[in-house]
């Protein structure tokens, strides 16, 4: 397995309790859109989980709704993707976490195929948040893995602190100005985050390419008002945890 597709993800969560098990569109759940559309890339795919017994039933739904392959590892997320790559000899792989259900699959299809001479491939910071990308080598993983365990592993839960800290070669993929600065949240964090993506689908379908979800949003601007007051306490959170890495 040269290539992978990596869905990361856990059951617990804080502010929006079990979002990777939340119906979505009919009895779809929110780990079969991500599923759904991972499935684009024709890469095969993994969900990377933990062996804590929160995990037991996403491990079993998705072994019984989906031919993917199941990895249960490390807590750790930077641990969890290195025992990933090396069970199955991936040299370089898609990631994507599981409150990303919007995720633009197209990125990916596109930059996978390439010759690529970076350890990491990765989102401007200027993108819509919740689809964010990245694309990393198994030396990638391996430096970061080395620099975390160094560390203890502590706040593994966002990666840029250790793509900075173990000096990862970074590439920054060019997106078009519709993907850049628009006052639209698609990530799935809060109460009102989940609304807006049942909203979503239930106008555009089960499963909408990225571009027509924004382009929606942008001309129902009322409706993306729904939980983009939410970004500032996201921001807020993420900041939290960068400062303790002292990140600049």
């Amino acid at each position: 397995m040269k290539k992978a597709f990596i869905i990361t993800a856990r059951t617990p969560s804080r502010r929006l309790p079990s979002k990777i098990k939340k119906k979505i569109f009919k009895n779809k759940r929110t780990i079969d859109l991500i599923i759904e559309r991972a499935k684009k890339t024709n890469l095969p795919i993994i969900l990377a989980t933990t062996k804590k017994k929160e995990d037991n039933f996403l491990c079993n739904y998705v072994k019984k709704k989906h031919d993917i392959k199941v990895f249960r590892g490390d807590f750790s997320k930077v641990k969890r993707w290195y025992q990933c790559f090396k069970k199955y000899k991936i040299k370089i792989a898609c990631f994507i976490e599981g409150d990303d259900p919007l995720f633009n699959y197209r990125f990916y299809t596109k930059e996978i195929n390439k010759k690529i001479n970076y350890e990491i491939m990765t989102y401007p910071k200027n993108i819509i948040t919740g689809i964010f990308f990245h694309i990393i080598t198994f030396k990638g993983i391996y430096k970061m893995y080395n620099f975390a365990k160094k560390n203890g592993y502590r706040d593994t839960e966002i990666i840029d602190p250790f793509v900075k800290k173990a000096k990862l070669r970074k590439k920054i993929i060019r997106l078009e100005k519709i993907f850049k600065n628009k006052k639209i949240r698609l990530t799935l964090d809060y109460p009102e985050d989940y609304t807006l993506i049942q909203k979503i689908t239930k106008n555009l379908g089960y499963l909408p390419e990225t571009i027509d979800i924004v382009k929606f949003l942008i001309k129902n601007k009322k409706m993306s008002k729904i939980n983009f007051f939410r970004e500032s306490d996201y921001l807020n959170n993420q900041s939290k945890i960068i400062q303790r890495w002292k990140i600049r």
